[in-house]
């Protein structure tokens, strides 16, 4: 995130599981439960370099969230493997679980 600029915190509908040493999110409008994240202006090169980097087991996708009491979208990566084995972060929070 070297060069980031960061905005706000945000929640997304869906659910965080743990792949190892890293989360997964699945979002889903019709989710009871919110993931939380932070929200990043990033320059196009910065997205670029973000697909690299979560790889195939990831896309982006634009989604609907909240932040600062505001709804908007913005890009995220959602998990594309199979969560049946993982262990789902109940709090939505990656940090607080971790």
């Amino acid at each position: 995130m070297n060069g980031a600029t960061f905005l706000s915190t945000a929640t997304a509908k869906g659910h965080l599981y743990r792949v190892d040493w890293y989360p997964a999110a699945i979002f889903d409008n019709s989710a009871a439960k919110n993931i939380i994240g932070e929200l990043y202006s990033l320059s196009l090169d910065q997205l670029q370099t973000l697909d690299i980097f979560e790889g195939a087991e990831y896309r982006r996708i634009k989604i609907p969230i909240i932040s600062e009491a505001q709804h908007t979208h913005a890009w995220a990566w959602e998990y594309l493997e199979p969560v049946k084995n993982l262990y789902p972060m109940l709090s939505g929070d990656w940090f607080e679980e971790a």
